[in-house]
């Protein structure tokens, strides 16, 4: 497996990004993706899945990571062996009934690249759901930001309160610190946007009448969707158009990895902010990799507009003054074979 991860890594210059994202430069990269089963026991597929990470980390700065599966320990191992240098973090599942590690099932994780653990002062991650949904909190001096890495998946009651409890003290503390502190959740919600219906060959479907606007079987409250929007409405959205989960059953794609962010209309306009799908789900699972794309978040500094050195600022008079200037007309109107100079 190569080790490309640690080799080129987007501008670190501190005074590029607006705060509270200045200390990561001027542009800063998250990449979410769900990894149906990114540990394998099978160790061809797993070698596999493994050099797709490592080749997608060369050039973002931090990545989120669904249905990892493994115990907390593999985790880190495996994904420290394929990112050399890189901060990672996993979180296991386990069973409801006894507590019990379930390595089969779900599993998140989230990696930091070196640029990234080399300008915070501190990284602190937080497990809100074992297995189901992990946070990273990045600070600098003053300055915060949370990636709150989510899998919604087999929640119980309890833990999605718990994770809307923890969503909510986010939003009340970014809330109140707007040049300071904000923070992006992303991940597999399994559940896409009010009213959306399935892709089928690229195009929107209304064929599949047995599947919901929401890509899922038909069912009474899917994932408790209701509530998470009722906290999520709060949220900006960052949406992008592209599908980003395949269903062989169904041959059809439906977009129910998203992220959001907390941070204002007004502070999003002082950046460039974009979200997109770099590989579709379908060629993701044609490769043997995963049913799911990766989708990338992106905050850069806006370019700078300014007028190159040296430009001269426009003299309209000087400009119809110029002898140059009645050459053009005459030209265009002898070309055109319409107009007839007097």
């Amino acid at each position: 497996m190569s080790h490309r991860a640690g080799c080129r890594f987007p501008n670190g210059s501190p005074t590029g990004l607006p705060p509270p994202l200045g200390m990561f430069g001027e542009c800063f990269k998250v990449g979410s993706m769900n990894g149906q089963g990114l540990l394998q026991h099978d160790g061809r597929v797993r070698r596999r899945k493994l050099q797709f990470i490592s080749d997608a980390a060369y050039t973002r700065h931090v990545l989120a990571l669904q249905e990892v599966h493994g115990l907390s320990g593999d985790m880190q191992v495996s994904l420290s062996g394929c990112l050399p240098g890189w901060r990672s973090f996993g979180s296991h599942c386990i069973t409801p009934r006894d507590g019990l590690p379930a390595p089969g099932a779900g599993g998140v994780a989230i990696c930091v690249s070196p640029l990234i653990v080399s300008l915070c002062t501190s990284i602190d991650f937080h497990i809100i759901i074992p297995g189901r949904c992990l946070a990273a909190t990045f600070t600098k001096g003053s300055y915060s930001f949370t990636v709150i890495n989510l899998h919604n998946s087999n929640l119980s009651n309890f833990e999605v309160t718990t994770i809307l409890g923890f969503l909510q003290d986010c939003r009340f503390w970014d809330t109140d610190h707007p040049t300071s502190s904000f923070s992006l959740l992303v991940g597999d919600m399994n559940f896409s946007a009010p009213g959306e219906r399935r892709f089928l060959a690229g195009r929107p479907s209304s064929s599949l009448s047995s599947l919901s606007p929401s890509g899922l079987s038909v069912s009474p409250s899917p994932i408790f969707r209701s509530r998470w929007m009722r906290e999520l409405s709060l949220w900006v959205e960052l949406a992008q158009p592209f599908p980003t989960h395949f269903s062989a059953a169904s041959e059809s794609s439906s977009r129910i990895d998203r992220g959001w962010t907390t941070a204002k209309s007004a502070a999003i306009l002082l950046l460039d902010v974009s979200s997109s799908v770099s590989i579709s789900a379908e060629d993701n699972w044609m490769n043997g990799i995963s049913d799911h794309a990766m989708v990338d978040y992106v905050f850069s500094s806006r370019p700078d507009k300014k007028r190159s050195a040296g430009a001269a600022p426009l003299d309209s008079h000087s400009y119809l003054q110029a002898p140059s200037f009645s050459r053009h007309p005459d030209q265009i109107c002898g070309a055109s074979g319409y107009f007839k100079r007097s």
